[in-house]
């Protein structure tokens, strides 16, 4: 596909994907209403709100960190940073973008865990149909689908430690905002050096 082609694509595609995942928060919470699943029951609730902020903001932090430890040790990602879509386009709509997807992917995730727990399920089900089915979502990343499959898994433990969703959230936010600076940074450096 020709250069131009693809960056208008990605422009439209930053402009829809608020869309995208407002349509994921009205299928879950008509999920939610039709399976008789509380707000609360999601970690929509202030209990114990210090802790989950506090292991979500580590949480988060540590995936950032992670994601910068394989940038540097695995040269495979670095030579593909021109794939990064988000090492393109406006920071500020992107933020705004992982804002709402983050949420909207957590809920949908936390939702289908407390839902087939209520059904059921063994934990060991209710963690692993989630997170497969969020990797396979992101099928494009090709191999990163594998990691964001083992993320929601941990985004799922996240939320049974704390009952919150603040602390998936914000390791999901904050992961999202690390591997945007991952990618502009890994750019920028690919331009300083003229590769």
């Amino acid at each position: 596909m020709p250069t131009e082609v693809l960056m208008r694509a990605e422009r439209v595609d930053q402009l829809v994907w608020p869309f995208q995942h407002a349509t994921i928060l009205g299928l879950v919470i008509l999920l939610m209403a039709h399976q008789k699943v509380s707000p609360a029951q999601v970690g929509i609730h202030r209990d114990r709100w210090q802790i989950s902020l506090a292991l979500g903001i580590t949480a988060g932090l540590l995936l950032v960190a992670t994601q910068g430890l394989i940038w540097k040790v695995v040269p495979s990602v670095m030579a593909a940073r021109e794939e990064f879509e988000n090492a393109r386009g406006s920071a500020m709509l992107w933020c705004a973008n992982y804002m709402v997807g983050a949420f909207s992917e957590e809920l949908w995730l936390v939702f289908c865990l407390v839902a087939l727990r209520k059904a059921g399920y063994p934990l060991s089900v209710a963690v692993l149909v989630p997170s497969i089915a969020f990797g396979s979502a992101h099928f494009t990343y090709r191999l990163g689908a594998l990691a964001v499959a083992i993320k929601g898994s941990f985004s799922c433990f996240l939320f049974l430690a704390t009952g919150s969703i603040l602390a998936p959230y914000l390791f999901h936010f904050l992961g999202n905002l690390g591997a945007l600076y991952w990618a502009r940074r890994g750019a920028a450096l690919a331009r300083r050096d003229g590769v």
